[in-house]
């Protein structure tokens, strides 16, 4: 009979001490499942250049209102930072034979500086950004009348001659047109036919819905195309490794949406020729809202998921302006809790 309790009493003992061993892995493993799919996100961070209270008035309606009732996330990882051995190769591609000039930057570490006559090159080591453009747009540019397909291939084979390499991908996305106005007035949005720019903008993946910047007009990718073909700015966002996450998230109906229009983010007035950082708060007096839709926004360079939030378009009542001007906001999309 003593012999059955001790062995009975050491099976126990091996349970309990099982239980024991098993339960902190468990946790983990919990926890590590937690932490990739969270059940609720951050709203995205958008700088906010007015103060709260400006009145946000929207003429949208709710048959207009047709949008898909969750989304997934896009997941996005970047490489290592861009190293200088890299930055000289993306430099001589573009036939910039001197060495750089390297500065630090609080956000964005190492960024490498390349100046000519006729153009400039900047690379920003943490977030692989580059950014090549001319010094000068050049004069008497003829106008080829190129294709949409022209325009797109002038830009693929530019990004990935100059830039990327094989195993990296992007896909276009979508066109904004500009027509110069000239100093101090800038750029403005038109159509092809008056356009002076052509911007091509491309995704680092194959989405219905477009992924822009804090700059509402621009994708992580683009390029400028003159008329004759020229390449004059180019930005990329090199290295981004991107994919939509299983698991989708509940958007806002019309109602949410309009009862959260207040906390809208101004983004851009003026087809972002007035400057929001350099524009008294209160100047902006009353915006009203007449299109919407939704995009994927790339809220900062260090951004892992990349949101949905809706992009909504109308016209701002500005101080010291005596027309209405074009106006963008960001506004987050997923319902959170």
């Amino acid at each position: 009979m003593k012999k059955k309790l001790l062995i009975f009493a050491g099976l126990l003992i091996i349970i309990i001490v099982a239980l024991v061993l098993v339960k902190p892995k468990k946790e983990r493993i919990e926890e590590s499942i937690a932490i990739r799919t969270p059940v609720s996100l951050q709203e995205p961070k958008i700088p906010k250049y007015i103060e709260a209270g400006t009145v946000i008035e929207s003429n949208i309606n709710e048959p207009d209102f047709s949008f898909s009732k969750s989304l997934p996330v896009i997941q996005r990882s970047k490489g290592s930072p861009l190293g200088e051995e890299e930055a000289v190769s993306i430099a001589t591609n573009l036939g910039f034979t001197s060495q750089p000039i390297i500065t630090k930057d609080v956000s964005e570490g190492t960024v490498y500086l390349w100046s000519r006559t006729n153009d400039n090159l900047v690379i920003y080591g943490r977030s692989r950004r580059i950014e090549y453009g001319l010094n000068q747009a050049p004069t008497n540019v003829i106008n080829k009348q190129l294709s949409n397909d022209a325009l797109i291939k002038i830009s693929e084979d530019f990004i990935f001659k100059k830039f990327l390499s094989p195993s990296e991908k992007f896909v276009f996305s979508f066109f904004t047109f500009l027509k110069s106005v000239g100093p101090p007035d800038g750029f403005y949005q038109s159509s092809k036919e008056e356009a002076s720019i052509f911007q091509v903008n491309f995704s680092p993946i194959e989405s219905d819905y477009k992924i822009l910047t804090l700059d509402p007009r621009s994708s992580p990718i683009y390029t400028w195309v003159l008329p004759d073909g020229t390449i004059s700015k180019a930005i990329v966002s090199k290295g981004i490794r991107a994919s939509f996450s299983e698991k989708e998230y509940p958007l806002k109906n019309y109602r949410e949406f309009s009862d959260s229009l207040e906390k809208a983010v101004l983004v851009s007035l003026d087809d972002g020729n007035i400057l929001l950082s350099v524009l008294p708060k209160r100047d902006v007096q009353k915006i009203t809202v007449g299109e919407i839709e939704i995009v994927y926004l790339i809220d900062s360079p260090d951004s892992e998921v990349i949101q949905p939030v809706f992009l909504l378009k109308g016209k701002a009542k500005v101080q010291g302006y005596q027309n209405e001007v074009s106006a963008l906001l960001y506004l987050p999309a997923i319902r959170n809790p």
